[in-house]
């Protein structure tokens, strides 16, 4: 049985239905004629004017068109020849206009002709090229992704061993990332990984590798690497994270990183090996807190730090036990009139059966990853009380872990201690860092309802340093924000901080928050007064002591009752 042929009609809607072009070329005049819908289906206005094999030639990409050349320039033309080719006439930036070319040879009574059949590849062209950028880079950054960092990681190690030489692989990861997504959406945060990435990647070196490990996560390659150089870069890059704040379409986001490093080839003789190393090395150094670095410790140094861990443990509960956890009392001066203290703030101390003193550095981290945090602050609450009773109208601030912000055992531990006595207890400030404030809003909001009820200050510690939102503070309704150090220390000559101080300051005005600058020196005092910090608070004005005057003439008084 024979079918019935197609007629024209019929062939001009299957071509327009299917998006092609077609053309008949007649070789012996060069003479080219167009489908009715050529121009619509390529979308190319005045394609059918181009009436010559050699009109339509000039406006093909010179490059792409070298097979088609070739297959035209045979003396006797068989078979179907398909190609692609870009089009010279795009407009100056606009991406390329690619198009797929099948011909075919045909040679009847007609005389030789080539049938054409034209289709736009550009979006499937565009599709091919991005899944080939995807193959070897991240969308987001630019930077090279997880796979192709480890390639490039692997030719590190590889040239590290046959050379003997010595390299690094750093995972940079930035600080309370989920704060970041909290407060200002994921859009903002997506801002902050690609400007983060793009310092990283100012520091590095011909050589060196950077790309996204993850979500807030870069990984580095360093060949040729020395730990001093290694430990000198790391400094780099989180100095160059803090400094300057980032700026994105939400405002100004103050930013540290936390860095675990391994050492090659001692930490790792394989991609994973030295992958695995650095990430446990990073969650080690967040431990301590943000803006932290650590280098990979070999399982020996990992037993290592763990009995020195269970032996420091073991020496904050001996010394709760025979009361020698003590406070240090530090001034916060009016920047208006500095010899006016507006409160003092308790310092967690802890005296071996020695004497020998040991700051808060020495002893929280094992503190808050062992759980025994909540039992310190429970025993400077103790501490704290104490004194103001002995002393009035001296006010305290006190520091609250986040393990015991939301603990309702340390907020019954304040009511049973201040024994409803509101004389004690509006002399009392309680401060948590930023990153407490937003973490559990919710729980927050309570902590800070039951403290106002009581009649205690609440203070936001390491201000500017995590990723507040704003309408936190409207709803949480604080007293006091302490100005991150970073961005305290030369303010006098960083015009960045400076704007950076005087925005916060601002802002809490406009809330009706006191502001308090913390590591101010003599050379930071005026411009901070200047900008209109209400509060200052350094070893300038007055380092922490154990027994500062107001406490050694106490204790006179005391012994002159005695005798």
């Amino acid at each position: 049985m024979t079918g019935t042929r197609i007629d024209a009609e019929d062939l001009a809607l299957a071509l327009k239905g299917l998006g092609d072009a077609a053309f008949v070329w007649r070789l012996a005049d060069d003479r080219l004629s167009w489908s009715e819908n050529a121009e619509e289906a390529l979308d190319a206005p005045g394609l059918a004017r181009l009436d010559t094999g050699a009109a339509l030639r000039a406006h093909l990409n010179d490059e792409d068109c070298r097979n088609r050349d070739s297959w035209l320039s045979e003396p006797q033309l068989r078979g179907s020849l398909v190609s692609e080719y870009r089009w010279r006439d795009c407009p100056e930036g606009a991406p390329p206009r690619w198009t797929e070319e099948r011909l075919s040879f045909v040679e009847d009574s007609k005389g030789p002709r080539l049938i054409g059949v034209l289709r736009d590849a550009s979006a499937r062209r565009a599709r091919e090229t991005r899944l080939s950028y995807l193959a070897f880079f991240d969308q987001t950054t630019g930077h090279l992704n997880r796979p192709r960092l480890r390639e490039h990681l692997a030719q590190v190690i590889a040239r590290t061993l046959a050379t003997h030489g010595s390299a690094a692989y750093l995972i940079v990861g930035l600080d309370n990332m989920a704060g970041v997504n909290d407060a200002y959406g994921y859009d903002v945060a997506d801002a902050v990984i690609v400007q983060l990435g793009a310092r990283l990647e100012k520091l590095l070196r011909a050589g060196d590798s950077l790309g996204r490990v993850a979500g807030a996560k870069f990984g580095v390659a360093l060949p040729d690497r020395s730990r001093a150089e290694v430990e000198e870069l790391v400094a780099q890059m989180q100095a160059a994270a803090r400094d300057p704040v980032v700026r994105t379409q939400a405002g100004q986001v103050a930013i540290t990183i936390s860095v675990g490093a391994a050492l090659l080839p001692d930490h790792g003789r394989a991609t994973h090996d030295a992958m695995a190393a650095a990430e446990e090395a990073l969650f080690r150094a967040r431990a301590q807190g943000p803006n932290s670095f650590m280098i990979y410790e070999s399982r020996g140094g990992g037993a290592e730090l763990r009995r020195r861990n269970i032996t420091m443990a073991g020496q904050i509960v001996t010394a709760l036990q025979e009361d020698r956890i003590t406070l240090a009392y530090q001034p916060v001066v009016r920047s208006d009139d500095p010899s006016r203290q507006a409160f003092h703030e308790c310092l967690i101390r802890m005296r071996d059966p020695s004497g020998r003193i040991s700051s808060a550095a020495d002893f929280m981290p094992v503190a808050e990853q062992l759980g025994l945090v909540r039992m310190l602050d429970r025993r400077v609450l103790e501490l704290a009380f104490a004194t103001l009773r002995d002393i009035p109208k001296l006010r305290l601030s006190i520091n609250v872990s986040p393990q015991s912000a939301l603990d309702r055992d340390w907020m019954r531990a304040l009511r049973e201690l201040s024994e409803g006595r509101r004389d004690l207890t509006e002399r009392l400030i309680v401060e948590i860092t930023e990153a407490t404030a937003i973490h559990d809003g919710g729980h927050t909001a309570e902590f800070i309802n039951n403290l106002r009820d009581l009649g205690c200050a609440m203070a936001v510690d390491d201000f500017g340093a995590g990723y507040t939102s704003f309408r936190h503070f409207k709803r949480l309704k604080i007293d006091i924000v302490k100005i991150d150090g970073v961005f305290v220390k030369g303010v006098d000559k960083n015009p960045d901080n400076q704007t950076l101080v005087r925005t916060l300051v601002e802002i809490a005005r406009n809330f009706e928050i006191m502001t308090v600058a913390e590591m101010v020196g003599e050379a930071e005092a005026p411009i901070l007064r200047e900008l209109g910090v209400d509060c200052l608070q350094g070893y300038y004005f007055g380092r922490p002591e154990l027994h500062p005057s107001w406490l050694r003439d106490l204790d006179r008084s005391r012994s002159a009752e005695g005798a």
